[in-house]
């Protein structure tokens, strides 16, 4: 939509005039910080138990599909997800109900992490439910079984994953928020035309900032004293969060050393950064929500939640972490960069040589009025 030349009344603005822009992220920040996490959650709720029932009740081999091994780890892994999902959706409502915090960086993380577990979550239900996890819930209705459609909840998630910031949107945006500002500040150093004295001056200043930042970042802050955490697991996951942070910040560090100006568009890079401190956010929210639950209703059982959700979280920070140094990304993506150039034919014709693609382009042919236009053989 283009606007030429078009004056509105003052009376007819809404605000003021020149925050539109401030405006519209604010209402982004609500979708991203409210209303997706609580879709997202109520999706997954839908499904959870319809799940666990379809795991009792249906059998494979004389056997309830719920005591098969597989099907236990897939549904283990549902629920410690699902907890994580809600201890991050309720941690950030809270902050955004407080008017007090400019919940951007949280808003992103939330729909980021609620949005894909959804996802997750959801395909692992269909998976449970078997051939019926495709079928539709009118399908059901008119065999008089409950009208449940788990495809219909897998095909609406991927909407939440796009709506409102597409997840490789906002991954590097979040990164941006913290890596800008150390390349802004190195930019003269990388730059090559910088020569002599120039160098020297812009290497003094940089060297004055980040000598004792750099120290800092191997010394540990203080947490607040272990009698104001319920349970002794709490202190531990907020540590490893501490210490996982300033190793971040590390690596992030040497990587800038390493890559100087490329780092601002390596997007692989700037995916695991996110992807670090969105893990390292979910891990300190849901040992937090842990103690909380425990507290509030007196059942420690919401602890095998929380450690399997610290011990998938601690193996992928620690995984992204390393690869911000080295990782085969360049490799991937030339050979995505050659297959857009056409360098992969075997891959559009192979042993299947009739497809829809073929069709689809015979069909445009044809309508254009090309003339001898034959049928892929």
């Amino acid at each position: 939509m283009t606007f030429t030349n078009v004056r509105i009344p003052t009376d007819t603005v809404i605000g003021e005039i020149g925050l539109g822009l401030k405006y519209a992220l604010t209402i982004l920040n609500v979708g991203r910080a409210v209303s997706i996490p609580a879709i997202c959650l109520g999706m997954a709720k839908q499904a959870w138990q319809p799940t666990l029932d379809q795991a009792n009740q249906r059998y494979t081999f004389q056997k309830p599909l719920g005591t098969r091994q597989t099907q236990r780890m897939r549904l283990g892994r549902m629920a410690s997800n699902f907890f994580a999902m809600e201890a991050l959706a309720f941690t950030v409502w809270r902050m955004a109900d407080q008017q007090t915090y400019d919940v951007r960086i949280e808003a992103a993380l939330a729909k980021l992490f609620c949005s894909e577990e959804t996802i997750r979550f959801l395909k692992d239900a269909q998976v449970i439910f078997g051939g019926m996890g495709y079928e539709t819930a009118h399908s059901k209705w008119l065999r008089g079984e409950p009208a449940f459609g788990i495809e219909q909840l897998v095909r609406d998630a991927e909407m939440y994953r796009i709506g409102e910031g597409a997840t490789d949107i906002l991954r590097p945006f979040v990164a941006r928020e913290g890596l800008n500002m150390h390349l802004e500040r190195a930019r003269h150093l990388f730059d090559e035309r910088a020569t002599g004295v120039r160098w020297f001056v812009e290497l003094w200043r940089l060297l004055k900032f980040y000598a004792p930042w750099y120290m800092g970042q191997w010394t540990s802050l203080p947490l607040p004293p272990s009698s104001k955490f319920q349970h002794p697991r709490v202190r531990s996951k907020l540590l490893f969060v501490e210490r996982a942070s300033r190793r971040l910040a590390r690596t992030v560090f040497y990587a800038m050393l390493l890559h100087r100006e490329a780092l601002r568009d390596d997007q692989g890079r700037q995916n695991r950064i996110e992807m670090v401190g969105e893990d390292l956010l979910v891990i300190a929210v849901t040992a937090l929500y842990a103690e909380a639950q425990e507290r509030a209703v007196g059942r420690s059982e919401v602890w095998d939640l929380a450690e399997e959700t610290f011990r998938e979280a601690k193996q992928r920070v620690e995984q992204h972490i390393k690869e911000l140094i080295s990782n085969q990304d360049t490799i991937v993506a030339a050979i995505g960069g050659k297959a857009l150039s056409g360098g992969y034919p075997l891959l559009s014709h192979g042993i299947i040589r009739r497809n829809l693609h073929d069709y689809s382009h015979r069909e445009s042919r044809l309508n254009a009025g090309e003339e001898n236009v034959h049928e892929a053989v």
